[in-house]
């Protein structure tokens, strides 16, 4: 599992965005735009975040 996000951290993070850009109306929303803006950076972000830590961590 750690080979598969090192090596495609980035392109899961892409793929995340396309799909967060059509489903983007089923997702919950909340009262604050910057709040939600926030939380779906968090989650395209994960697959990035866990690339870095790997790589690092060799």
């Amino acid at each position: 599992m750690k080979k598969f996000f090192i090596d495609n951290g980035q392109l899961l993070t892409v793929f995340m965005s396309c799909i967060f850009i059509f489903f983007a109306d089923n997702l919950p929303e909340f009262s604050n735009a910057y709040l939600t803006f926030i939380t779906y950076c968090i989650i395209l972000l994960i697959p990035v975040s866990l690339s870095i830590y790997y790589k690092n961590k060799k």
